[in-house]
């Protein structure tokens, strides 16, 4: 079984970094299945085993985003004062979206426009879920207010990370979205901090 699931991860993760691949050669729409399952070196059929559709393997790179929280970089964050952590946490995600799936992501926003109930809840994700952990000990360490509601700062983060994205992706990617993130970041600390 763990065998199975093993080759079954490895193949979706080919068939998602061809067309990561593809989307930085061509635009999206004219980007067949037959296109990715070639540069993937898969069958269509090993393609509709994981995916019911192009828009589905949208969705499931987004949420790769999941699989970057992995032991290792657990443990590095580990002993680092929370928002130290919640930083390197928030790089780690920005970083991926630039340098890996920035070419997918506009798609992705225009099939969670089209199919709203296909978007997960920030929370929901292992990523949201460590934001929100990291957040909640800020808070009980006194690193930020005790009266803010660490589910609404988790949340505010998420909401201001996708207007980071959208911006970017609406300017053509003309910017650092990691300089970016990191005047973001600082500001939301002074705010969140200068809350009376």
């Amino acid at each position: 079984m763990k065998r199975s699931y093993h080759r079954s991860r490895e193949t979706q993760q080919k068939l998602l970094d061809a067309v990561i691949q593809l989307t930085k050669e061509k635009r999206y729409e004219s980007i067949t299945v037959q296109d990715v399952c070639r540069v993937a070196g898969v069958s269509t059929g090993s393609f509709y085993h994981q995916f019911g559709s192009k828009d589905d393997m949208v969705l499931v790179a987004s949420q790769k985003i999941d699989w970057l929280l992995t032991q290792p970089f657990l443990d590095s964050v580990q002993d680092l004062p929370p928002l130290t952590a919640l930083d390197h946490l928030l790089r780690r995600y920005v970083c991926y979206v630039q340098d890996e799936i920035g070419p997918v992501l506009s798609q992705y926003y225009h099939v969670l426009l089209d199919h709203p109930d296909a978007a997960r809840r920030d929370m929901d994700w292992a990523y949201g879920q460590k934001i929100l952990a990291l957040i909640s000990q800020a808070i009980e360490q006194g690193d930020l207010p005790q009266d803010l509601e660490a589910s609404y700062l988790a949340n505010l983060i998420m909401r201001q990370i996708r207007g980071l994205f959208l911006d970017w992706l609406v300017k053509g990617g003309a910017y650092s979205l990691l300089d970016a993130y990191e005047k973001d970041f600082q500001m939301f600390l002074r705010l969140a901090r200068a809350t009376p």
